[in-house]
């Protein structure tokens, strides 16, 4: 089994600074499995991951978002795609107890991390809100993680339904609260709060962003 090569966790204090952090997760790829490691020892794990998984005449994007118990207590949690782990794909893992997380993709993929600007990127919506998204991707499957709690998932593309910016604009913006919760939980998302993970990513050039909201402050 193959380490892939990790991205630094990101951190982000909206409207201040853009700074590095440490996370302890690890993933680990081969063809059939993923396996994420430094994980809370019985705790749990948001997966999150976009594939591009060819087809005879096409491409098949598959998003797809789990959430996974380490049932025996050893700080790893495997997840086994059913096509297995496509080469064109980005997967990231979650510490549901700690937010420490990990993203990156199999040898060979062209996983790429862009910068995510806090003070342009997070907006209030019209009700004063901290619950807006926005980044100039044309396509966008989110996943928001806030440790202790559960996730939420979301997707949109520029123009859409649920594109809350000026139209052709040149970004997409979305509200946190047409997020889906992943799993068991319920409730709709409210607003950013201290530690919750923002994990965007491109599903059509597999670029992503990954980062955590650690204040509620503005300038």
């Amino acid at each position: 089994m193959k380490k892939s090569s990790m991205f630094a966790t990101t951190y982000l204090a909206i409207n201040t600074l853009l700074a590095q952090g440490v996370g302890s997760v690890e993933l680990h790829f081969d063809r059939n499995e993923v396996v994420a490691s430094e994980l809370t020892k019985g705790g749990s794990a948001a997966f999150f991951s976009v594939s591009r998984e060819t087809l005879p005449w096409s491409v098949r994007v598959v998003p797809r978002q789990e959430l996974m118990r380490d049932d025996d207590v050893d700080g790893r949690i495997t997840f086994r795609p059913e096509n297995g782990v496509a080469k064109a794909s980005v997967w990231a893992a979650v510490d549901l107890d700690t937010g420490d997380f990990a993203v990156g993709g199999p040898d060979g993929s062209s996983v790429r991390e862009v910068a995510f600007d806090g003070a342009r990127g997070l907006r209030r919506n019209p009700s004063g809100v901290l619950k807006r998204v926005s980044h100039n991707f044309e396509s966008l499957e989110l996943l928001v993680v806030r440790p202790g709690v559960g996730a939420w998932r979301h997707a949109a593309s520029e123009g859409g339904t649920r594109d809350h910016g000026p139209p052709n604009d040149g970004e997409l913006e979305i509200d946190l609260e047409d997020s889906v919760p992943v799993g068991d939980m319920e409730g709709l998302f409210d607003e950013l709060q201290g530690k919750d993970v923002l994990i965007g990513i491109d599903p059509r050039a597999l670029r992503f962003f990954a980062v955590r909201f650690v204040s509620g402050s503005e300038r």
